[in-house]
């Protein structure tokens, strides 16, 4: 019988995109002039300004190689891992953005969460994809909703 495979979402699972995101969003802008919901997941679709800004971060050279690690994620990893699952860093890209793609490999080789003297991420694969609904697993670990429906 083959390690059941669990599948790893990067961006606000073992990265934290939206810390960083709203970061970005607030140096561009007046805080107090940001809508409310202007760092739900739906905003890009209510304010064309707001998704104007987040492609202009999201093309940034260093911004996904920057994220910070989520503590929680290489958590959650770890007890996967723990239980037999093998690791795989399954993470979306658009086309947009040429660098994303190569920064996101750079970060999950650079991410150094170690639990008791073992590297989590150590030997995970990396798939980076435009559609994440074509790729298999036995287990899907990831922060945005949309996946949980298809």
């Amino acid at each position: 019988m083959s390690q059941p495979l669990a599948l790893i979402d990067m961006d606000g699972t073992l990265a934290a995109f939206d810390p960083a995101m709203r970061w970005e969003l607030t140096r561009l802008n007046d805080p107090s002039m940001l809508p409310p919901d202007a760092f739900d997941y739906d905003a890009e679709d209510k304010y064309p300004h707001i998704a104007a800004q987040r492609a202009l971060i999201k093309g940034k050279l260093g911004f996904w190689r920057g994220l910070h690690e989520l503590p929680l994620g290489f958590k959650i990893a770890a007890a996967l891992k723990l239980v037999g699952f093998k690791l795989h860093v399954c993470t979306r890209a658009s086309k947009k953005y040429p660098q994303c793609w190569a920064e996101k490999v750079e970060w999950c080789r650079a991410a150094g969460a170690w639990v008791e003297e073992e590297l989590i991420l150590g030997g995970a694969g990396i798939t980076i994809t435009t559609d994440k609904t074509i790729v298999h697993g036995d287990v899907l670990v990831d922060d945005w909703p949309p996946y949980f429906t298809k």
